[in-house]
């Protein structure tokens, strides 16, 4: 399968997530020399200047946030047919994908909850609210270390410039009364709810919609008996009634972790399985052959060395460049998806060619660096291949 290039900088190799309106790949940031996830905005959505402004709005509240149990941004283009992001790559999966193989030892969810917490509050010090705390937005690395992601429908504290009046936004399981009623109007205690639900989640591979069921005390009576009050005053109707902040459900998380059997654990008891990262920059091997013509608004190019003459007196260059795949005798195309294309530009007038002139100035260096080779007695043993990557 072929390399897709974004941006002329992220090669993608294959999809990790998507949803309504984004999908997420792991990339190769060709500047940084690192793996990352980009996520782009999917061709359904990229049409409606609410859900652009709302993708743009979630990159720069990141961008606002910096902390341990929190997703870092790296890069935003939203001044693109189809704007995209780039993040740090968590190769653990999500808590939600761990519980499809049950419940999670209440020592390590109640450790990944405080992590949580911990973030949370973060995040309401910066006055952001997440408005969607749930499994599927809590990504694990490699040693079950909890981040939490995706801000799309996050909002400033008082501001509802993104939010429709009475319009539900976030998950139902997941969201408090007032958040399903309005959520233009809700503060930082729907995050406690959330997180809240998140945690009986965890700790019985269950949807929460049991806590607003009238059985709900039956279903707290199911909970280790160290979280049932965390559990219960987290999700209360009423928002007076939860934790007044995510540092005070931190400091109860902490203080219910003593009276929690100490048992051996470890990373490899909490993750499911791991989305590795190649130990360097992507091969054509690499990339899953799930990327089809879908992904990318029904062109996917692939990664191919041409050559063409250098359009400076430098030294010849060769160049990757991208070629359509279902026609690769066209010329080469500028090396960026075809998804990413800013607005066209006038086009340039034509240049005389130069390379007549460059080939005579190579066939002259070369000729000087026969003559010095002869006259060193034979110092150059031999001239070895010249070699390129990918970058």
């Amino acid at each position: 399968m072929a390399l897709v290039l974004v941006g002329d900088r992220y090669q993608i190799t294959r999809r990790v997530g998507k949803g309504g309106m984004s999908r997420v790949y792991l990339a190769w940031d060709s500047r940084l020399r690192m793996w990352g996830a980009l996520k782009v905005m999917s061709r359904e959505a990229v049409s409606d200047e609410v859900l652009r402004s709302r993708f743009a709005q979630e990159a720069r509240v990141m961008a606002r946030l910096s902390h341990p149990h929190l997703i870092r941004l790296y890069d935003l283009r939203d001044d693109v047919e189809t704007p995209y992001m780039a993040m740090e790559y968590m190769e653990g999966g999500t808590v939600a994908r761990r519980l499809t193989r049950g419940p999670i030892h209440p020592r390590q969810a109640l450790t990944i909850a405080q992590q949580l917490c911990n973030a949370l509050a973060a995040a309401h010090d910066a006055g952001i609210v997440h408005r969607d705390v749930k499994p599927q937005n809590l990504l694990l690395d490699r040693a079950g270390h909890m981040k939490l992601a995706d801000f799309g429908v996050a909002q400033a504290s008082h501001d509802t410039r993104l939010t429709m009046s009475n319009m539900s936004l976030g998950t139902l399981a997941y969201m408090p009364p007032e958040q399903q009623r309005d959520a233009s109007k809700v503060d930082h205690r729907a995050d406690i709810y959330g997180a809240g639900a998140t945690l009986f989640a965890m700790l019985t591979a269950r949807r929460p919609t049991a806590l607003i069921a009238a059985d709900r005390e039956r279903a707290l009576e199911g909970l280790p008996e160290a979280t049932r009050d965390l559990v219960r005053i987290a999700t209360a109707s009423e928002p007076r009634d939860r934790y007044a902040t995510a540092a005070a459900f931190e400091v109860a998380i902490i203080e219910a972790l003593k009276g929690v059997e100490r048992t051996e654990l470890d990373a490899t008891s909490l993750i499911i399985a791991t989305d590795p990262v190649p130990s360097g920059p992507p091969r054509t091997q690499d990339t899953d052959d799930e990327l089809d013509h879908e992904d990318f608004g029904g062109t996917t190019r692939r990664w191919r060395p041409v050559t063409r003459p250098p359009e400076s007196s430098g030294p010849s260059m060769i160049k990757t460049m991208l070629i359509d795949e279902d026609d690769s005798n066209q010329p080469a195309s500028p090396a960026v998806a075809s998804f990413d294309q800013p607005l066209p530009a006038p086009t340039p007038a034509v240049r005389p060619r130069r390379w007549p002139l460059v080939l005579g100035l190579l066939l002259v260096g070369a000729a000087v660096v026969t003559c010095a080779g002869l006259c060193a007695g034979g110092a150059l043993g031999g001239i070895g291949g010249i070699g390129w990557g990918l970058m």
